[in-house]
C-alpha cells in the first residue's frame, strides 16, 4: 500500500500522468493512455475473450465511431493489431459507408487503417480498391480540403505505386487555381511540396519546380517554387 501510495502521488504531482477526479478516482491526463488501453481492451476482447466477433468490430466499434475524429487513433491501433486479413475486411467496410456528408472521412480513415498494416501483400486487392477511390477524389470532388486530404493519403500510403509520381505533377501543373482557398490546404501546393519531398532525386523534378517558379498562375505557388528551387540547386 505505501509503495502504491507514493507511485500515485509520483504519477499525479511530479509526472502529471494522472489527475485527481475526487472520490478514490483518477483519469490520465494524456489521451494518448485512454486511446491505447481503449484499443487495446477492444483487441484483447476480439482475440483473447472472443466475447466479441468482426461484425462487431467492423458495425458497434468502426460503424458507431468512424464519424468521430476523436476515436480515430483508437481504431486506427486496433486496425494495426489484429490479423491483417481482419483488417482487410474492416478496410472494405469503411470504403463502403456513404461518406460525403463527412467529406469522406471513411475512406481517409481506411487510407489510415492500411498505413498500419506490417504486410500489406496479404491485402493487395483491398489495398487497389483504396487506390482507385482515393484517386477519384483528387480528380472529382468540389471541395479543396478533400482533394488536399486525398493527394495527402496518396503520398503517404502509395508514393512507390507505378502512376502516383505523374498524377501528382498533373495535379501540381492542371488543377484549377481558387483563390478562396488558403493556401497552405491547396491540394496544388501539396501535390508540389510532396513531390519535391519524395522525389528530389527525379530530374523532372527540377524541372517541374522551376517550371511553377516561372509560370504558375499563382503568386503564392509561384513564391513557393521559387524557395525550392533555390535549396534544390543551392
Amino acid at each position: 500500500k505505501l509503495v502504491a501510495t507514493a507511485l500515485r502521488k509520483d504519477l499525479t504531482a511530479r509526472s502529471f500522468i494522472l489527475c485527481f477526479l475526487g472520490g478514490d478516482t483518477y483519469g490520465f491526463v494524456h489521451r494518448t493512455f485512454l486511446e491505447y488501453f481503449c484499443a487495446t481492451d477492444f483487441v484483447w476482447q476480439f482475440e483473447k475473450e472472443r466475447k466479441i466477433d468482426l461484425e462487431y468490430l467492423k458495425n458497434q466499434v468502426f460503424g458507431e465511431h468512424w464519424q468521430e475524429e476523436s476515436w480515430h487513433e483508437v481504431l486506427r491501433l486496433i486496425a494495426g493489431s489484429i490479423n491483417e486479413l481482419f483488417t482487410g475486411e474492416i478496410i472494405q467496410y469503411l470504403m463502403s459507408q456513404n461518406g460525403e456528408a463527412e467529406k469522406f472521412s471513411n475512406l481517409f480513415l481506411a487510407a489510415q487503417c492500411l498505413d498500419e498494416v506490417k504486410n500489406r501483400n496479404d491485402i493487395a486487392a483491398v489495398s487497389a480498391q483504396l487506390l482507385v477511390c482515393l484517386k477519384k477524389l483528387t480528380q472529382s470532388a468540389d471541395d479543396s480540403d478533400v482533394r488536399s486530404a486525398a493527394v495527402q493519403e496518396l503520398v503517404w500510403g502509395w508514393k512507390d505505386e507505378p502512376g502516383i509520381f505523374e498524377l501528382l505533377c498533373d495535379i501540381a501543373i492542371n488543377d484549377p487555381f481558387d483563390r478562396k482557398y488558403y493556401f497552405q490546404h491547396s491540394h496544388r501546393r501539396v501535390a508540389l511540396a510532396a513531390i519535391i519531398e519524395l522525389y528530389a532525386d527525379r530530374p523532372e523534378t527540377l524541372e517541374l519546380v522551376r517550371d511553377r517558379a516561372q509560370n504558375d498562375r499563382d503568386p503564392k505557388l509561384r513564391e513557393f517554387a521559387q524557395q525550392k528551387l533555390a535549396e534544390l540547386e543551392g
